[in-house]
């Protein structure tokens, strides 16, 4: 009986993720992918912002104008990170004549 218990627990082990079988060409697509819905939103800045895909991260750098253009960012890959966490490095210059300044 232990036996087979011992042959049912090896049959129930998961296999590895797939991020981990990943080849160099399917990051590259990955990638391209990414890209492209960066530029598909219309917005020039977000055709700026680089990117890179390490295991299951993808992770956005680069520099926007504004917090909105930084979510536009995450928000335009997300439909493509199914199952990978964004890392979102975009820098928002701080402005010091900002017309919000209250004094």
């Amino acid at each position: 009986m232990a036996i087979q218990a011992q042959s049912l627990v090896r049959r129930q082990t998961p296999n590895p993720p797939s991020h981990h079988l990943r080849s160099d060409s399917d990051s590259s697509d990955k990638k391209a992918a990414f890209q492209a819905a960066l530029r598909n939103t219309g917005y020039g800045e977000l055709t700026r912002v680089r990117l890179d895909i390490d295991d299951a991260v993808v992770t956005l750098f680069g520099e926007v104008s504004s917090f909105y253009m930084k979510q536009l960012a995450q928000e335009a890959i997300r439909p493509l990170s199914i199952g990978m966490q964004i890392d979102n490095q975009v820098h928002v210059p701080h402005r010091l004549n900002s017309p919000h300044k209250t004094e």
